[in-house]
């Protein structure tokens, strides 16, 4: 697969690309397919990637197999993110912290 791994080079175009609309969910990581379509999370653009290589499986109980892991690692890094950036999340760590 041709891909191209884009960095931005400062924090404000990244800020600028969020506030125009162009990241949903204003996050990255995005794919952006054909020059137009653009995909965003993780785990969608891995499962999108996956098919073209012909690496996901077309068996559904296997995909499944697939899917299980991927998301397994969302589990298991949530709440390090929740607790890192509690804003995102709506979530206030004093409040959390009295209860």
């Amino acid at each position: 697969l041709d891909i191209e791994d884009y960095r931005f080079p400062n924090r404000e175009e990244f800020l600028a690309m969020k506030e125009d609309g162009t990241l949903p969910f204003g996050q990255v990581p995005i794919l952006q397919v054909d020059g137009s379509v653009i995909l965003s999370q993780t785990n969608s653009i891995l499962r999108y990637l996956g098919k073209l290589a012909n690496l996901y499986p077309s068996d559904p109980l296997l995909a499944a197999k697939v899917d299980a892991a991927l998301d397994h690692e969302i589990d298991t890094f949530i709440a390090p993110s929740v607790a890192l950036y509690p804003a995102r999340f709506g979530v206030s760590m004093d409040d959390a912290q009295n209860k």
